[in-house]
C-alpha cells in the first residue's frame, strides 16, 4: 500500500510538472518578444545616427499579428524589413499576412523581400501584386538609395534561390551576389543586404556588405542545448549562426530568431521575436 502510494505520488508531481511546461510552452508560443541590437560603422553617414530598423522574419501567415504589429508600433522604427517567408507555401489567401501589411505600412515605410517559402509557393506574381496593393516595396534582386535628410544609404535586397539547403550551391549564391553588388550605383554608401538565409553568411560575407539582415533558421525552433544544433545541421545544414549578431570580415549580420506562432509545431524556448536594430555612426 504504501509502495502503491509513492507511485501515485511520483505519477502526479510528473503530471503537474508536464501539465507546468505544456502551459508555459503555449503561453511562451503566443508571446511576441523584443530583441534589440546596436550596429556600429564608420561608413554610416551621421545623420544615420540613432537611425532605427525593425526587422520582421518568418511570419508564415500566422495569427499573432496584432501583437507583432503592436510591437513594432513601440519600437517607433524609421523604416520596416520583412526578410522573407511572410506567408507559407501552401498559402493562397494570406489572410493575416494583410492585416500584417496594413499594419506595418501605418507605421513606417516597409520594405520586403522573397524567402523560400515565397519562391516555393508558385504564386509568386500574386504575392507581389498583394504586397504592392498594401504599400510595400518589394526588393527582389533590387537595389533601393534610401534618402534620410541630406544623405543615403543602399538598401539592397536578395530574392531566394530556391533551392533546398542541401542542395544550394555557393556558386549559385555567389553569381546572384556578384550580379547584385553590381547593380549598386554607389558602393562607397553604408550597403544594407536584405538575405532570408543566415546560413549562408560565410558566402555572403566575402563580398562589401556591412549588414546583412536574415532569418530563416527559427533559432533552431526549438532553443535546448544539443537539440538546437542538432536540428539545424539536420534542416538547414550549418549549426554555426542560429539568432543574434554575428561577424566576419567586413560584415555584420543580425538574424531574427522569426515571429511565427504555430502551435502544432512549438517554439521551445524560443519566443517569438521581431527585432530592433539601432545604427550608429563611429569615428573613423
Amino acid at each position: 500500500m504504501k509502495n502503491l502510494k509513492i507511485v501515485l505520488l511520483v505519477i502526479l508531481v510528473d503530471s503537474l510538472l508536464i501539465g507546468s511546461f505544456a502551459a508555459w510552452v503555449f503561453v511562451d508560443n503566443t508571446k511576441v518578444a523584443v530583441s534589440t541590437y546596436a550596429v556600429y560603422s564608420e561608413k554610416l553617414p551621421e545623420v544615420f545616427d540613432n537611425y532605427k530598423i525593425a526587422l520582421i522574419t518568418d511570419f508564415h501567415d500566422s495569427n499573432n499579428y496584432q501583437k507583432v504589429i503592436a510591437e513594432t508600433k513601440q519600437m517607433k522604427p524609421n523604416i520596416i524589413v520583412i526578410v522573407g517567408d511572410l506567408i507559407n507555401m501552401g498559402s493562397t489567401d494570406y489572410k493575416n499576412a494583410g492585416k500584417l501589411l496594413d499594419g506595418l505600412v501605418t507605421i513606417a515605410p516597409t520594405y520586403y523581400t522573397y524567402g523560400n517559402h515565397e519562391v516555393w509557393s508558385n504564386n509568386q506574381k500574386n504575392i507581389y501584386d498583394f504586397a504592392v496593393k498594401k504599400g510595400v516595396t518589394i526588393l527582389n534582386d533590387e537595389v533601393f538609395t534610401l534618402k534620410y535628410e541630406n544623405d543615403s544609404i543602399n538598401i539592397i535586397g536578395s530574392k531566394d534561390i530556391g533551392k533546398d539547403d542541401w542542395h544550394m550551391k555557393k556558386a549559385d549564391i555567389e553569381k546572384n551576389l556578384k550580379t547584385l553588388y553590381a547593380k549598386i550605383p554607389n558602393k562607397d554608401l553604408f550597403n544594407v543586404l536584405l538575405f532570408h538565409r543566415a546560413n549562408y553568411f560565410d558566402t555572403i560575407s566575402k563580398y562589401p556588405f556591412d549588414l546583412v539582415l536574415s532569418g530563416h533558421l527559427h533559432n533552431g525552433q526549438i532553443n535546448l542545448p544539443f537539440i538546437q544544433k542538432w536540428l539545424l545541421k539536420m534542416y538547414v545544414n550549418n549549426d554555426t549562426y542560429s539568432k543574434g549578431i554575428y561577424r566576419k570580415n567586413a560584415s555584420q549580420m543580425i538574424v531574427s530568431g522569426g515571429v511565427e506562432k504555430n502551435l502544432t509545431r512549438p517554439r521551445i524556448c524560443n519566443t517569438p521575436e521581431v527585432v530592433d536594430i539601432i545604427l550608429h555612426t563611429m569615428e573613423p
